[in-house]
């Protein structure tokens, strides 16, 4: 059976059971882009791994020649984010390890800061591009949309997603949280774009490394609560990741997704308290 039939499937048998007009709504816009990212992975994805095994791709980027300490750091970051899925609330150490690992590579390598990936010094190059800029803005509406839509549809989201920051924010105080989001942004940028997302792109087709690393950067905020809420909260984290991918993606510049990661954060951030 192809995986994505399984996936698909799989989710409608999960989404049997929630009975309400709201968990439906929300349902169909979750299968839609499931189904349609499935087929993405089944011909760009699968179809290299039916060559050999389901380990085709380790291979694939054992035999590119990753250096040692790119193939620790990375299977570090990919097996602490996939213990989120059993509820440990370890997967935040993965930003710590991936932006430690990115200056000791940088550093090691002696490579420069255009090539790492983090070039202060190219933004204003990168923002002359206009298009770039839709791309910047972008996360504004993917984080204004969820929010004032479950305040009419799903109201538990807003105390889902404020319980799930309130160990990394601190909401009564502006300055401190100002700081706290370009720290927290900054560094996840660092660690899963100009890292991570830099590293297996080099050893497979791009759209494959962006949908990888979203998978396992939104795995890596997966909170306990209801599974629709869990479902709505964690679909946009996705879609907010992948925008900041293909940021990545055209700069090459981990500065110009900050910027973007940052400017959705304060905006989702201040309408959550805003509505709450």
């Amino acid at each position: 059976m192809r995986v994505s039939v399984f996936v698909v499937m799989s989710t409608r048998t999960i989404l049997i059971f929630i009975g309400t007009k709201t968990g439906w709504l929300i349902a169909n816009l979750f299968l839609f882009v499931a189904e349609t990212l499935c087929g993405i992975i089944n011909k760009i994805v699968l179809r290299s791994i039916r060559k050999k095994s389901c380990l085709y791709f380790w291979r694939l980027i054992i035999m590119k020649k990753l250096t040692p300490l790119q193939l620790i750091a990375i299977t570090l970051m990919v097996a602490i984010s996939l213990t989120q899925l059993f509820g440990l609330g370890i997967a935040g150490v993965t930003v710590l390890l991936g932006v430690v690992f990115f200056f000791i590579d940088k550093t090691t390598r002696k490579v420069s800061d255009a090539e790492s990936g983090f070039d202060i010094k190219l933004v204003s190059r990168n923002l002359q591009d206009k298009k770039i800029w839709v791309w910047i803005v972008l996360p504004v509406l993917t984080n204004i949309i969820p929010v004032l839509f479950a305040k009419r549809m799903l109201p538990q989201y807003i105390e889902h997603v404020l319980n799930r920051t309130a160990g990394m924010l601190t909401f009564s105080n502006i300055l401190l949280l100002a700081l706290q989001l370009i720290i927290l942004a900054l560094g996840e940028e660092i660690a899963w774009r100009a890292f991570f997302q830099n590293q297996i792109m080099k050893h497979m087709p791009s759209i494959a490394a962006i949908l990888i690393t979203s998978a396992l950067f939104s795995i890596g905020h997966i909170a306990s609560g209801s599974p629709i809420v869990v479902m709505y909260d964690i679909f946009f984290i996705f879609i907010d990741s992948i925008i900041f991918g293909i940021i990545f993606l055209k700069t090459k510049n981990a500065w110009c997704s900050f910027f973007a990661h940052l400017l959705g954060n304060i905006t989702g951030v201040m309408l959550l308290l805003f509505l709450r």
